[in-house]
């Protein structure tokens, strides 16, 4: 390639471009972790909230070394049983196949349910904020290093 063919433009378009789908992606990112969080927030408050009924705990299993554990449970309410399947929890400290647990429910939406072992999982602490926070600094700096970068040249500015 010649210094002739070079096009100054085309490389701008090239780097905007870049730059909007870095942008989508966190823009996205963020959002997702806003809305799971207030999802999160909702599942907290049902022990305050919720009705406390008796479940049992049907199957549990443990992936990725242990990183990854998830509890399948049901519980009777009206008269209908209800089954809550592979929900993520940080441990299974008193949890044991066929056995009891304690499940808060919103009354009106029985399918929003949750137990203590659930309420220990990471999604509940302070995690996702610190990714949330990793992404817009990373964000914030990329669009620093960018700016200078995708701003054209102003007439009198030496490069």
């Amino acid at each position: 390639m010649q210094s002739s063919d070079f096009d100054p433009e085309n490389a701008r378009s090239w780097r905007l471009t870049k730059a909007a789908i870095f942008a989508l992606i966190g823009v996205g990112a963020v959002v997702w972790l806003i809305l799971d969080q207030r999802e999160a927030s909702r599942q907290q408050q049902l022990p305050q909230t919720g009705t406390a009924v008796q479940g049992k705990v049907t199957d549990f299993e443990s992936k990725r070394g242990g990183q990854h554990l998830t509890v399948s449970y049901e519980f009777a309410l009206d008269g209908t049983t209800h089954r809550i399947d592979r929900r993520r929890v940080g441990d299974f400290n008193g949890l044991a196949k066929g056995g009891s647990v304690t499940v808060w429910i919103d009354p009106a939406d029985p399918r929003r349910c949750v137990i203590r072992n659930e309420l220990s999982h990471v999604r509940f602490g302070w995690t996702p904020y610190l990714y949330g926070g990793a992404i817009v600094t990373m964000m914030a700096l990329a669009a620093l290093q960018a700016r200078k970068v995708l701003q054209p040249p102003r007439a009198g500015d030496d490069e």
